[in-house]
Protein backbone atom coordinates (compact mmCIF):
# COMPACT_ATOMS: atom_id res chain seq x y z
CA UNK A 1 0.00 0.00 0.00
CA UNK A 2 1.28 3.69 -0.89
CA UNK A 3 -0.25 6.24 0.89
CA UNK A 4 0.59 9.36 -1.19
CA UNK A 5 -0.39 12.85 0.98
CA UNK A 6 -0.62 16.47 -0.50
CA UNK A 7 -2.64 19.66 1.03
CA UNK A 8 -5.76 19.17 -0.62
CA UNK A 9 -6.18 15.41 -0.12
CA UNK A 10 -4.78 12.47 0.43
CA UNK A 11 -4.54 9.35 -1.55
CA UNK A 12 -4.43 5.33 -0.56
CA UNK A 13 -3.03 3.61 -3.61
CA UNK A 14 -2.27 -0.15 -4.44
CA UNK A 15 -0.83 -0.88 -7.24
CA UNK A 16 -1.54 -3.90 -9.41
CA UNK A 17 0.64 -4.83 -11.99
CA UNK A 18 0.52 -7.30 -14.73
CA UNK A 19 4.02 -7.49 -16.37
CA UNK A 20 4.98 -9.91 -18.60
CA UNK A 21 7.85 -10.79 -20.40
CA UNK A 22 6.35 -13.30 -22.88
CA UNK A 23 2.74 -12.43 -23.37
CA UNK A 24 0.00 -14.84 -24.10
CA UNK A 25 -1.76 -12.67 -26.72
CA UNK A 26 0.20 -9.76 -28.43
CA UNK A 27 0.04 -6.32 -26.53
CA UNK A 28 1.74 -3.37 -27.92
CA UNK A 29 2.06 -0.53 -25.83
CA UNK A 30 2.42 3.39 -27.23
CA UNK A 31 6.37 4.15 -27.72
CA UNK A 32 6.47 7.43 -25.92
CA UNK A 33 9.10 8.91 -23.66
CA UNK A 34 7.04 10.31 -20.13
CA UNK A 35 6.68 14.23 -19.30
CA UNK A 36 9.75 15.96 -18.46
CA UNK A 37 9.91 15.63 -14.75
CA UNK A 38 8.17 12.25 -14.29
CA UNK A 39 9.68 9.81 -11.66
CA UNK A 40 9.42 6.69 -10.88
CA UNK A 41 6.29 6.10 -8.41
CA UNK A 42 2.86 8.03 -8.36
CA UNK A 43 3.22 11.76 -9.48
CA UNK A 44 0.18 13.84 -8.25
CA UNK A 45 -0.48 16.27 -11.38
CA UNK A 46 -3.68 17.89 -9.99
CA UNK A 47 -6.41 16.63 -7.36
CA UNK A 48 -7.97 14.02 -9.55
CA UNK A 49 -5.04 13.11 -12.04
CA UNK A 50 -1.97 11.38 -11.53
CA UNK A 51 1.15 9.66 -13.92
CA UNK A 52 2.40 6.49 -12.93
CA UNK A 53 5.84 5.45 -13.98
CA UNK A 54 7.40 2.07 -13.38
CA UNK A 55 10.97 0.81 -13.79
CA UNK A 56 10.48 -2.68 -15.54
CA UNK A 57 13.61 -3.05 -18.11
CA UNK A 58 12.67 -6.10 -20.57
CA UNK A 59 9.17 -6.14 -19.79
CA UNK A 60 6.92 -6.16 -23.62
CA UNK A 61 3.76 -4.31 -21.58
CA UNK A 62 2.58 -3.53 -18.48
CA UNK A 63 -1.15 -2.64 -17.28
CA UNK A 64 -2.63 -0.62 -14.24
CA UNK A 65 -5.35 -1.44 -12.35
CA UNK A 66 -7.57 -0.64 -9.44
CA UNK A 67 -10.89 0.72 -8.30
CA UNK A 68 -10.70 3.36 -10.63
CA UNK A 69 -11.10 0.57 -13.49
CA UNK A 70 -12.79 -2.41 -11.85
CA UNK A 71 -9.10 -3.62 -11.44
CA UNK A 72 -9.25 -5.21 -14.68
CA UNK A 73 -7.18 -5.05 -17.81
CA UNK A 74 -7.73 -3.52 -21.17
CA UNK A 75 -6.82 -1.33 -23.79
CA UNK A 76 -6.94 1.84 -21.11
CA UNK A 77 -4.75 0.11 -18.25
CA UNK A 78 -1.94 -0.75 -21.07
CA UNK A 79 0.85 1.56 -19.98
CA UNK A 80 2.96 3.29 -22.32
CA UNK A 81 6.63 2.23 -22.74
CA UNK A 82 9.35 4.57 -23.21
CA UNK A 83 11.76 5.06 -25.96
CA UNK A 84 14.43 2.97 -24.07
CA UNK A 85 12.15 0.46 -23.27
CA UNK A 86 12.97 0.82 -19.37
CA UNK A 87 9.88 2.55 -17.79
CA UNK A 88 6.53 2.26 -18.28
CA UNK A 89 3.76 4.95 -17.06
CA UNK A 90 -0.04 5.77 -17.44
CA UNK A 91 -1.82 9.12 -16.64
CA UNK A 92 -5.14 8.45 -14.97
CA UNK A 93 -7.67 11.23 -14.77
CA UNK A 94 -11.00 11.20 -12.99
CA UNK A 95 -9.60 10.20 -9.79
CA UNK A 96 -11.86 11.07 -6.36
CA UNK A 97 -9.49 10.63 -3.12
CA UNK A 98 -9.92 7.65 -1.84
CA UNK A 99 -9.52 6.09 -5.13
CA UNK A 100 -7.42 3.00 -5.19
CA UNK A 101 -5.09 2.38 -8.24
Amino acid sequence: MLALRNTTLTWMMALALLAMAAPTRAQTPIVLDPPAGTLDGVNVINGSTVIVQLRAPGKDYVHLRGDFNSWTSNNGTLMRKSVDGNHHWIQVSGLSPGTSI
